[in-house]
């Protein structure tokens, strides 16, 4: 068994799959706009981000874990050029320790190295949502 915040902490985890998930849908956009959109938060709608402006906001929420994804990706400088707008939708309970967080930066990562063509290895996504 393993406690809160055992695995990031360098202690022994239990792994096991399950059958919950992420899924996305992305498309590219013909201006700098981000627009992020998670059916499981709706109440909060589109959230409407600008691609030079990437920096952690409170009020940004869930969507904090996207724009960590992308701002790093461009410092490293992967041409992350236009913008986009992503739908998300997970099964993953927030706050049960399933990392929902970081499932929304992989699926993140993984979605603009396809639309973008980054040929990003996994790992290094892996080690970017880090």
């Amino acid at each position: 068994m393993i406690g809160e915040h055992t695995d990031y902490n360098g202690g022994h985890v239990f792994l096991a799959a399950i059958t919950l998930g992420i899924y996305g849908v992305v498309r590219k956009r013909q201006d700098q706009s981000i627009r992020l959109y998670s059916e499981n938060f709706a109440e909060v709608g589109i959230i409407e981000l600008i691609l030079n402006d990437l920096s952690y906001k409170k009020e940004d929420g869930w969507t904090n874990y996207s724009k960590g994804m992308v701002h790093y990706l461009m410092n490293d400088s992967y041409p992350i050029d236009q913008g986009m707008a992503i739908l998300f939708y997970g099964m993953i309970p927030n706050d049960a320790g399933l990392s929902s967080s970081a499932s929304i930066e992989l699926l993140t990562g993984v979605m603009l190295n396809d639309l973008f063509d980054l040929d990003i290895h996994m790992l290094n996504l892996v080690k970017t949502g880090q």
